[in-house]
């Protein structure tokens, strides 16, 4: 899980700091501004990514209620969030509480998880971002 998170931190990285060229160069220069949205939501690729891999946990070992019950939770997070978030910020609003929604999900996936790692190797991490 260490390794992955690396890859997570590491693939986010680049998206974050290219998002606008990476867009423009997609889409075109009228679309730049998706390069912003992206970025918004590009530090919760890591969170999302490893949350795919707590799903498939929980379904292995037949917990698939508890990733119903998250997304719920979830979007009870999210329907007000975006309310809020969305007439002040248009749609970095949205993508900030979509994102962090996704967080929410990610936390309750994990803690649900009985052989999960409380907390992941930072050394390791560090010594691979560096």
């Amino acid at each position: 899980m260490t390794y992955l998170t690396v890859f997570a931190l590491w693939t986010s990285a680049y998206f974050f700091v290219f998002s606008r060229d990476l867009a423009t160069a997609f889409f075109g220069e009228k679309f730049a501004f998706s390069g912003d949205i992206l970025r918004v939501s590009i530090p919760f690729l890591v969170v999302n990514f490893l949350l795919q891999l707590d799903f498939n946990s929980l379904a292995s070992i037949g917990k698939i209620k508890v990733r119903a019950k998250a997304l719920l939770i979830g979007l009870a997070f999210n329907i007000p969030l975006t309310l809020v978030l969305i007439p002040r910020f248009g749609v970095l609003g949205a993508a900030g509480a979509v994102s962090l929604s996704w967080f929410v999900i990610a936390l309750i996936a994990h803690r649900a998880i009985p052989f999960a790692s409380r907390s992941p190797d930072w050394k390791v991490i560090a010594k691979s971002l560096v």
